[in-house]
């Protein structure tokens, strides 16, 4: 009966986990979800200032900041700043999505590093537009 019980109870426990897959909306909604991207992917890390403690300054969230960390050897096109992605305020919502789908920017180019390259799925990258709008 115990291992019943717990056989269950895993069950249950992988069931509830999977519910709660970052690939599926959570009661939040899309913008709910492209919060959730923004935050796991490390989007923060480079586009939020960062206070004197190191902590990062959550009044300017995702506003762009001078980066305080560079390769050990010249690299060409690394960026000494990130650009400020809170509202999307130079982008239209196809120019996002394309950037977050194809990792290619409204001219065609790659983000320079320490831009990683990605590729969202379309929905996602929805989510994430969603959320950054939400941003001022």
């Amino acid at each position: 009966m115990k291992k019943t019980l717990m056989v269950v109870g895993i069950i249950l426990c992988a069931a509830a986990a999977w519910a709660q897959s970052p690939n599926v909306p959570a009661a939040g909604g899309v913008v709910e979800h492209g919060r959730y991207l923004v935050s796991v992917t490390g989007c923060n890390d480079c586009h939020t200032p960062r206070l004197k403690n190191g902590m990062l300054d959550q009044t300017h969230k995702l506003c762009g900041t001078t980066l305080d960390f560079g390769p050990l050897h010249p690299m060409p096109h690394w960026a000494k700043k990130s650009p400020e992605i809170a509202g999307l305020k130079h982008w239209t919502d196809e120019q996002a999505l394309k950037f977050l789908t194809t990792g290619l920017d409204k001219h065609g180019e790659h983000a320079d590093p320490p831009m990683p390259r990605f590729h969202f799925n379309q929905n996602d990258a929805r989510d994430i537009i969603a959320y950054l709008r939400t941003l001022k």
